[in-house]
């Protein structure tokens, strides 16, 4: 049974008290202890990298249509939640410069990996951000250009991945330094066992369910993404009392 927690990025920020993707979301993510949040990237149509998880506006703005078919100053007109802009990518490296903490990136569309990658060496975030894609041929590209950039490999069996492929294998082909296993079902001891004996880390999909966090941090995940960022801390900090 691992004993190290595993670190904490808030999927989406705090998502479940705040508009998801939000900078509000994202403040009360660290103010909780998370050790990083975990952010949605897209292109505007004026090539601005902005955090939003859908393709369309619709569902988490006031507004309708798609990401790459708006400009950013469009996109400045939305309301989240109401009240909320959608941020920049280069927003949330601020905050997360200013309170010390990490970004795990989701890159939503293909080949736009070293864009994002761009921003990360501009914005001073190499040792703070981890560029992750479900792309592989893209993540290989990124290390290819700059191989101190850390990565990570999305997989979902049956997606971009057969189900009776190894993970650690794809993930080694792609130069990743992180498999992150889109459902937490499919992080099981024998993978972290396999992935940490070849110096690879491991990145669980999001869970809230406290058995399930736990499960997780007993087998040796590296890290969560859960969207109640206090729930996941508050399980394992019973867990270690109770060790």
């Amino acid at each position: 049974m691992s004993t190290k927690r595993p670190l904490i990025f808030a999927h989406r920020g705090a998502s479940t008290r705040y508009p998801e993707n939000t900078l509000s979301a994202f403040a009360e993510a660290f103010d909780e202890g998370a050790d990083g949040v975990e952010v949605d990237v897209r292109e505007t149509r004026d090539h601005a990298l902005v955090i939003i998880h859908d393709e369309t506006v619709d569902r988490t703005t006031d507004g309708h249509g798609f990401v790459a078919e708006m400009t950013l100053a469009e996109m400045r007109l939305l309301r989240v939640g109401g009240i909320e802009r959608v941020p920049t990518l280069e927003e949330v490296f601020e905050l997360a410069k200013k309170r010390g903490r990490l970004v795990l990136i989701d890159v939503k569309v293909a080949g736009l990996e070293p864009a994002v990658v761009d921003a990360v060496l501009r914005n001073g975030m190499r040792e703070r951000a981890i560029v992750d894609s479900f792309h592989l041929s893209e993540v290989a590209r990124v290390k290819d250009l700059y191989d101190d950039v850390k990565t990570a490999i999305m997989l979902l069996p049956g997606r971009n991945i057969d189900r009776n492929e190894s993970p650690v294998d794809v993930a080694l082909s792609a130069n990743a330094e992180y498999i992150h296993m889109c459902l937490p079902r499919d992080v099981t001891e024998g993978l972290v066992e396999e992935a940490h004996d070849v110096g690879l880390k491991v990145i669980s999909g999001t869970t809230d369910e406290p058995h399930e966090i736990l499960r997780l941090a007993e087998i040796g995940v590296d890290a969560l993404t859960p969207n109640d960022p206090l729930g996941a801390l508050t399980a394992l900090e019973i867990r270690e009392i109770d060790a």
